[in-house]
C-alpha cells in the first residue's frame, strides 16, 4: 500500500528563504495554499502550488528510493510560474487554487480544459484559441 507523507502545517524557511515562515492555510486533493510571513511576523504574500510527491530516499549513499513511500515537496524557486504561484491577496490565492482544482479535476475525468476561455468541454473548445 502506498504511503504519502504530507507537508507540515508550519514550515520554517531555510537557505534562500531563510527568515520566512510558511503556514498552511488550506489544502485540497490537488493543491496547497500557504501564507508567508517575514521575520517580524508580517504577512507578505501567499503561495499556491500543485501537490507533488517524490519517493522517499531509503539509502542516500547508494541512491535507493522507496517504491511505496512518498513525500510531498514544497516548490523551489524554479517551480514558480510552472506549478507554483505567488499571490498578493488571499482572494487571488483562492482564485488560483480553484483554477488548479478545476483543471486537474477535469484532467482526472478526461475532460478538455481550455486555457484561453477557461471553460471545460468533453470535446475540444470552440473558442479557436
Amino acid at each position: 500500500m502506498e504511503k504519502i507523507i504530507e507537508l507540515e502545517k508550519e514550515i520554517i524557511g531555510k537557505g534562500e528563504v531563510k527568515g520566512y515562515t510558511y503556514y498552511q492555510e488550506f489544502k485540497t486533493q490537488y493543491a496547497y495554499l500557504y501564507a508567508v510571513f517575514n521575520e517580524s511576523g508580517t504577512l507578505t504574500h501567499y503561495e499556491v502550488f500543485k501537490r507533488k510527491n517524490s519517493p522517499v530516499c531509503v539509502d542516500f549513499e547508494n541512491r535507493v528510493y522507496s517504491e511505496d513511500e512518498f513525500k510531498e515537496s514544497y516548490p523551489k524557486s524554479n517551480a514558480f510560474g510552472v506549478w507554483a504561484w505567488t499571490c498578493r491577496t488571499r482572494s487571488d490565492a483562492d482564485e488560483r487554487l480553484n483554477k488548479i482544482e478545476e483543471k486537474l479535476e477535469a484532467k482526472a475525468k478526461d475532460i478538455f480544459y481550455c486555457n484561453a476561455c477557461h471553460a471545460m468541454f468533453e470535446m475540444e473548445c470552440i473558442c479557436n484559441e
